[in-house]
C-alpha cells in the first residue's frame, strides 16, 4: 500500500535535504561575516516574506493542487492562467498597501521601504515558484520536482557567498543572492508551465471566483501561521533587542532540519492521500489513521532527540557569538513536530474543500501565541518565544484535528474495527 508513497516521499526528502543543505551551510559563513544585529536584519527580511507571501499568492496553489484532481471535468490550464492572472492583481495592491504603511513596517522590522518592497517581487516569484514544484508534484514528477528545487537553492548560495564574503556587503547580499536566485526562478518557472501546456490566452470568470473562494479564506490561516512563526522574533526584537533576533533565528534554523523533513513527507503525502481519499473506503482510511498515529510518534521523538543534539551541532558549527541559540532548540523542535501533525490534519479539510473553516483554528491559535509571547518573554526571557512557539503549535494542531473531524469522517479512534470489519472489495462505502 505505502511502496509508491515511500518510493516518492524518498525522493522529496533526499531532494529537499539537499535543497535545506545550501542555507544550513550558509549558517556559519553569515554567522562568521555578519554581527549578531546584522543577522538579526537578515532574519527581519525573511519574516516579512513570511508575512506578504500569503497576501500575493493567496494561497492558490493549494487551490492549483487541488483542481488537477478534477481536470478531467475542468479547463486546468485556463485554472492555471487565471490563478496567474490573480497573482499580478493582488501582487500590485500589496506593493500600493505597502507604501501608504511603510513607516509601520519599519517600526516593526527596521527594514527601509525599498527593502519591503523587494520583498514583493520575491513573493510573486516564490509563488510562481511553488506553482512549478505543485504541477511537478501532482504529476508525480518527483526528480523534476527535486532539480528545480535544488538548483534554485545552490544559486541562492552561490551568489549569497559571493556577496558577503567577497564584497563584504553583510546583511545586504544575503537579501540579494536569495532575491535574485528566486527572481531568475520564476522568470525560468513561467517557461516551465507555458512549455507545459497550463497557459492560455484567456481568464475564466467562474475559475477566477473559485480560486479566490478556495484561496482567500486561507489567507487569514496563512497570516495566522506566519504570526505564530515571526511574531516571537517581533515580541524579541521590542522586548529585547535586534541582536537576541540574531541569535534566536540560529536556533530557529537549526531546528529546520526536523521541519526539512516533515515538508518533504508532505509533499508526497498530499497526492497520494487525496488519491486514496478520492476511494471512500473504509479500509483504506483505517490504514491511513494507523499510520498517521505512527507519524505522529515519529516527528515527536525526531523533536526531542534534535533539541538533546543541538548544543553539540551549534558549538561546532556557529561563530561564538552565537551559541547561546541552542537553549531555543528543544523547545522550537516540539513546535515544528506539533506543526507536522497540523499539516496532516490539514489535508482533509481541503480535500473537503472546506478551506474558510480553517480560520476558526486560528481564532484560537493566534491569541494564544500572542499572549504567551508577551508573558513567557516578560518572565522567562528569549527562551520564552520558543516556549510559546512549542505551546501555540500544539493548540493549532489539535483544533485542526477537531475541526477535520467535523469535515471529513475518518476512524480516529475505531480504526482497529474499522480495518478487521470492513468489506476487502473494491465496493466503495459511504460514510455519514
Amino acid at each position: 500500500m505505502f511502496k509508491r508513497l515511500f518510493k516518492s516521499a524518498g525522493i522529496y526528502v533526499f531532494s529537499s535535504i539537499l535543497n535545506a543543505a545550501v542555507p544550513f551551510l550558509l549558517i556559519p559563513i553569515f554567522t562568521r561575516n555578519m554581527s549578531t544585529s546584522e543577522y538579526g536584519l537578515f532574519s527581519m527580511f525573511q519574516m516579512v516574506l513570511l508575512v506578504f507571501g500569503p497576501i500575493v499568492g493567496l494561497s492558490i496553489h493549494g487551490a492549483i493542487t487541488r483542481q488537477y484532481y478534477e481536470k478531467d471535468s475542468i479547463d486546468f490550464p485556463t485554472y492555471v492562467t487565471t490563478s496567474l492572472t490573480i497573482l499580478l492583481l493582488s501582487g500590485g495592491i500589496t506593493s500600493v498597501l505597502i507604501a501608504l504603511f511603510h513607516n509601520t513596517i519599519y517600526f516593526l522590522t527596521d527594514l527601509q521601504w525599498v527593502w519591503v518592497q523587494l520583498s514583493i517581487l520575491v513573493c510573486l516569484s516564490q509563488f510562481i515558484f511553488q506553482v512549478v514544484l505543485v504541477l511537478f508534484q501532482v504529476q508525480l514528477k518527483a526528480v523534476k520536482f527535486g532539480i528545480f528545487l535544488i538548483t534554485q537553492s545552490i544559486l541562492n548560495g552561490g551568489l549569497s557567498i559571493i556577496l558577503v564574503v567577497f564584497f563584504d556587503l553583510g546583511w545586504h547580499g544575503a537579501v540579494i543572492g536569495l532575491s535574485t536566485s528566486y527572481i531568475t526562478y520564476g522568470i525560468i518557472g513561467l517557461f516551465i508551465i507555458g512549455n507545459g501546456g497550463f497557459i492560455k490566452r484567456k481568464v475564466s470568470r467562474d475559475y477566477f471566483i473559485h480560486a479566490l473562494k478556495f484561496g482567500v479564506p486561507l489567507i487569514p490561516v496563512s497570516l495566522g501561521m506566519a504570526l505564530m512563526n515571526m511574531s516571537d522574533r517581533i515580541f524579541i526584537k521590542n522586548m529585547v533587542g535586534l541582536e537576541a533576533v540574531g541569535i534566536y533565528t540560529v536556533g530557529y534554523q537549526i531546528s529546520m532540519i526536523l521541519m526539512i523533513i516533515i515538508t518533504a513527507f508532505n509533499k508526497a503525502w498530499v497526492p497520494w492521500l487525496f488519491d486514496k481519499l478520492k476511494l471512500d473506503q473504509i479500509r483504506e482510511k483505517a490504514k491511513i489513521v494507523k499510520f498517521t498515529y505512527y507519524y505522529f510518534i515519529i516527528v515527536f521523538v525526531g523533536a526531542v532527540i534534535l533539541g538533546i543534539c543541538s548544543p553539540f551541532i551549534i558549538s561546532f558549527y556557529v561563530s561564538p557569538e552565537f551559541i547561546s541559540a541552542s537553549i531555543f532548540v528543544f523547545w522550537i523542535s516540539l513546535g515544528y513536530a506539533f506543526n507536522g501533525m497540523y499539516k496532516m490534519m490539514t489535508n482533509y479539510v481541503h480535500f473537503a474543500q472546506k478551506t474558510h473553516l480553517n480560520f476558526n483554528v486560528m481564532l484560537i491559535a493566534v491569541p494564544i501565541n500572542l499572549i504567551l509571547n508577551y508573558f513567557l518573554i516578560k518572565f522567562n526571557g528569549p527562551i520564552g518565544a520558543s516556549q510559546s512557539t512549542a505551546i501555540s503549535f500544539l493548540v493549532a494542531f489539535l483544533s485542526m484535528w477537531v475541526l477535520s473531524s467535523k469535515v471529513y469522517y475518518m476512524p480516529w479512534f475505531t480504526f482497529a474495527k474499522a480495518e478487521k470489519f470492513a468489506p476487502k472489495t473494491n465496493k466503495t462505502i459511504k460514510e455519514k
